[in-house]
């Protein structure tokens, strides 16, 4: 009977160990189950946010293209702005050194009485070409709106 009791007593701290390794054991994987839940609702919010975040990807392109209708256009746009302007600061320095020669002369300018008077005169020698003929127009009906 000293042989099992010497026995007993060796096997019953390996068995204390044993539980609490297992209790300490259990808590771990309860924490990792419970990080796992947390992990996945983190994941399945990531997923509807890229999910919205390339519906509005999607949205801006096609906005883009609708509105602007590319780089091609807008050149083409810029092009005709620039022969309007080009256009329109060529007939002001023209009337700027007519101002200013008239007023050298000591006489009132022609135009000083109605300024708006000859606004239908400002056109191109070649007449209106296709691309800057809109522009033009637009500019000529607001300056003869503003009489």
């Amino acid at each position: 009977m000293t042989v099992g009791l010497g026995i007993d007593l060796v096997v019953i701290p390996l068995l204390i160990a044993t539980i609490c390794f297992a209790a300490i054991l259990n808590r771990k994987l309860d924490r990792l189950r419970h990080t796992g839940d947390e992990f996945r609702a983190l994941i399945e919010s990531f997923q509807e946010v890229s999910a919205t975040a390339e519906s509005s990807i999607a949205r801006l392109k096609s906005a883009g293209e609708a509105w602007g209708g590319g780089p091609a256009q807008h050149a083409s746009g810029t092009s005709a702005l620039k022969d309007d302007l080009e256009f329109l600061v060529a007939r002001g320095e023209a009337l700027a050194e007519r101002l200013a020669e008239e007023t050298r002369a000591g006489r009132a300018p022609a135009a000083a009485a109605n300024p708006m008077r000859n606004v239908t005169q400002l056109r191109p020698a070649g007449g209106m070409t296709e691309a800057s003929g809109a522009g033009e127009r637009e500019l000529l009906k607001a300056l003869e709106g503003a009489r």
